[in-house]
C-alpha cells in the first residue's frame, strides 16, 4: 500500500523511523510500526464528537472533562451532562454554541496539540496492551465469525459480502475502533488484497497488529493512524473504502467523504455501516435538556455530524457517490437502534 502525504499528497518514502517526501519537506514518524500521518495542528486520540461540538468554545474545560473521566464506566453521561449544564445551562444555550460552531472555522482538530505530531504517552500504553492481547484478537476474530449470535454479528456477513464484492485490491477502512470490522473484513479478504485500517487513534492500532498477527496477515492488513480529513492515500488508487461505524462518530461529515471520493477508484465502491439515526448513539445527552430525537438529528446536521442515513445518502451524492444498495437490519440492542449498510458507486 502506497501512502503519501495527507497534506500534498506527494509520495512517501521510509529511511528508518520516518516517512519522508523525496525533496525532505515533509516527514512523519513511524511509531511502535505503526505510520502516524497526522498534521501538526492533529493529536493522536480521539474522543466523543457531539462533547467535542457541544463544548467547542470551552477547549480547555474539555481537556479538564476528560482528565476526570474513568473511561472503563459503563456509563459516562452523567458527567458530560454535568459539563454541559455548568457551561452550557440549558437548551437555549446548546443552540447557540451549535450555531456559533457551524460558522466557526473548524478545520483544524478541536484539540490541538502545539508543535509537532504527538503520541499521548497513555495512548502507546494502550497500543502495548491491545498489541500483545493474543486472546483479545481470537475472541474478536471468533465473535465476528459466529453469524448472528451476538446481537451486532447479524448484518456482519452481509457487510463483508459488499466490500469483497468486487474482489477488491487495496481496501481501506475507516475506523479500526475495538476491530470489530476490522476482524471481519480481513478475515475473509483475498491473499493478495491489501487492506489499511486507519485511525487517529493511535491505541486502535494496537486491534490491528493483533488481529493481523492472529490471521498470519501481517503483511497485508497494516495500521494507518491518520485524520479522515486528510487521508494519506493518492487520488483514485484504492478499490474500496468501507466503514463500520467510523461516520457515526466522527466530525465533518462532508470533508471526509469528499476524501473517500478523493481517494477511490472511478467505479470503486463505499460500503457504510451506521446507524440509522444519531439519536440512537447521543440521545440521552440531549434529552435532559429538552431535545427531541428529531430535533437532536437537525443539531447533528447543523454541526456536520452524522445525523442519519439520508444526509449520508446526500453528502455522498453531493461528492459524486451515488447510492447503489442500502440495507437496513433490526438489532438487540435497543441502543444502537436500527443498523443500515449503504453501498455507494464512485462516478
Amino acid at each position: 500500500m502506497h501512502l503519501v502525504s495527507p497534506v500534498t499528497h506527494r509520495a512517501l518514502h521510509q529511511k528508518g523511523r520516518r516517512l519522508h517526501t523525496q525533496d525532505g519537506t515533509e516527514s512523519y514518524p513511524i511509531v511502535m510500526g505503526v505510520p502516524v500521518l497526522l498534521t501538526g495542528g492533529d493529536c493522536a486520540d480521539w474522543h466523543r464528537e457531539i462533547i467535542e461540538v457541544l463544548l467547542w468554545q470551552f477547549p480547555d474545560k474539555i481537556e479538564e472533562l476528560y482528565a476526570k473521566i474513568d473511561w472503563s464506566l459503563p456509563n459516562i453521561s452523567p458527567i458530560y451532562i454535568e459539563y454541559i449544564s455548568a457551561l452550557l445551562k440549558d437548551k437555549a444555550g446548546i443552540l447557540s454554541a451549535v450555531r456559533g460552531y457551524a460558522q466557526a472555522d473548524t478545520a483544524k482538530w478541536i484539540i490541538p496539540k502545539k508543535g509537532s505530531v504527538s503520541v499521548p504517552r497513555e495512548e502507546i500504553e494502550r497500543f502495548r496492551r491491545r498489541r500483545r492481547s493474543r486472546k483479545a484478537a481470537a475472541a474478536r476474530v471468533a465473535s465476528v465469525r459466529n453469524n448472528g449470535k451476538d446481537g451486532w454479528a447479524v448484518y456482519l456477513p452481509a457487510y463483508v459480502e459488499q466490500v469483497h464484492l468486487s474482489r477488491p485490491s487495496v481496501i481501506v477502512e475507516l475506523s479500526t475502533g475495538a476491530g470489530t470490522g476490522t476482524a471481519a473484513v480481513a478475515g475473509k479478504k483475498a491473499p493478495d488484497c491489501v487492506m489499511g485500517s486507519m485511525d487517529i487513534g493511535f491505541g486502535c492500532h494496537g486491534n490491528t497488529v493483533a488481529i493481523a498477527k492472529y490471521l498470519g496477515l501481517q503483511d497485508t492488513l497494516l495500521p494507518v493512524c491518520a485524520n479522515f480529513w486528510h487521508m494519506p492515500f493518492a487520488q483514485g488508487s484504492v478499490d474500496v473504502v468501507c466503514s463500520h461505524f467510523g461516520l457515526d462518530e466522527s466530525r465533518e461529515i462532508g470533508v471526509t467523504i469528499g476524501e473517500v471520493s478523493r481517494v477511490l477508484k472511478r467505479g470503486g465502491r463505499f460500503v457504510n455501516v451506521s446507524r440509522s439515526s444519531a439519536a440512537s448513539r447521543s440521545f440521552d445527552l440531549f434529552e435532559p435538556f429538552g431535545f427531541t430525537r428529531e430535533e437532536m438529528v437537525e443539531v447533528c446536521k447543523m454541526a456536520r455530524l452524522y445525523g442519519d442515513t439520508q444526509g449520508l445518502i446526500d453528502a455522498c451524492a453531493e461528492c459524486g457517490l451515488a447510492l447503489e444498495e442500502r440495507h437496513v437490519f433490526p438489532t438487540a440492542r435497543e441502543r444502537t437502534g436500527e443498523v443500515v449498510i449503504s453501498v455507494f458507486l464512485r462516478k
